[in-house]
C-alpha cells in the first residue's frame, strides 16, 4: 500500500506571479485552454457529448482522444450530467473515471474546464513540483490535492486556475 504523499509548495508569491505571466505568454497553451474551457461551458449548459470532451483531451493529453471518442454517446451524456450536478468533488471525479480514456488527471481537467472556480487539474508535472515525485494519483489523492491548492491559492492571493497555470509552468 502506498503511503499518502505530502504536498509542499516552496515557491514564493513572486515565483507564482512570474510563472502565471509565463503561461499567459504561451499562445499555443492558451489557445488549447480557451478551446477546452469553451467546451466546458457547453457541458455545463447541457451539451454533454463526446465532441465536447475532445478539445479538453487535446488540452490535457492528446493521446487520449481516441479512447475518449470510443465511449458510448449516451453513457458520456449521463456521466457528464452526474459530474455536473454532483454535490461532492469525489463523486464528480469518480464518475468521470468510468469513461474509457479518463483517469484521475483527465477527469480533473474535464472538471476544471467545466468549473475552474471549484476544480483544478492534477497531473504528473505538477505533482513533481509539489512532491518531488511523479505518480498516478487516486481519487483520494485528488481530493487532498484540491484542498491543498485551494489553501495555497488563497495564501498567494490568486485564483485556483492561476495557481494551476503557475505550478504547471514551474514543472517544465
Amino acid at each position: 500500500m502506498r503511503k499518502n504523499k505530502t504536498f509542499n509548495c516552496t515557491s514564493t508569491a513572486l515565483d507564482i506571479t512570474n510563472a502565471i505571466r509565463q503561461y499567459e505568454e504561451d499562445a499555443f497553451e492558451r489557445h488549447k485552454e480557451t478551446d477546452a474551457f469553451k467546451c466546458g461551458c457547453s457541458i455545463q449548459a447541457g451539451l454533454r457529448t463526446v465532441a465536447q470532451l475532445l478539445p479538453i483531451a487535446r488540452w490535457k493529453s492528446p493521446r487520449r482522444k481516441g479512447l475518449i471518442a470510443s465511449n458510448d454517446p449516451a453513457v458520456v451524456g449521463e456521466i457528464l450530467g452526474v459530474a455536473c450536478s454532483a454535490a461532492h468533488e469525489r463523486t464528480a471525479l469518480a464518475v468521470l473515471c468510468g469513461l474509457s480514456g479518463v483517469g484521475v488527471p483527465m477527469a480533473s481537467a474535464i472538471l476544471t474546464a467545466i468549473d475552474q472556480v471549484r476544480y483544478t487539474v492534477i497531473d504528473r508535472r505538477v505533482l513533481n513540483v509539489l512532491t518531488g515525485n511523479e505518480w498516478d494519483p487516486t481519487v483520494d489523492d485528488y481530493v487532498r490535492y484540491l484542498e491543498f491548492c485551494k489553501g495555497r491559492a488563497k495564501a498567494y492571493g490568486v485564483s485556483l486556475r492561476n495557481l494551476d497555470r503557475a505550478l504547471w509552468t514551474l514543472g517544465a
